[in-house]
């Protein structure tokens, strides 16, 4: 279906859609300054639930962005809740979700 323009045309798509994973690739903090500003503190990422909200189409712009909602610490390490959205160029929202990082304290 992703990958067949004469079929989502038929079905009332505009172009080739991104698979939901690719779209979501785009908020991987490995490619953002806030991995940079983690360093060494980041230990691993350990969960992630994402919601898949509207189509994301070939040549589409997406802008990923991150917010902290949550830092649990325990006794030598404490996770990291990030509040996760990509809005399109349109400023449709497109995907919202949640990633969790462990962290050195």
């Amino acid at each position: 279906m992703h990958y067949d323009r004469a079929y989502l045309q038929r079905l009332g798509h505009r172009d080739l859609m991104a698979h939901g994973y690719q779209t979501l690739i785009q908020a991987a903090i490995g490619a953002s300054p806030l991995a940079h500003e983690m360093g060494e503190a980041l230990i691993g990422f350990i969960a992630q639930s994402s919601r898949f909200l509207a189509p994301v189409y070939c040549g589409d712009t997406l802008y990923p962005a991150f917010e902290i909602t949550g830092l649990d610490t325990q006794k030598t390490t404490g996770v990291m809740t990030l509040r996760v959205t990509i809005h399109n160029q349109d400023s449709a929202l497109v995907i919202e979700g949640e990633q969790q990082y462990l962290m050195r304290l």
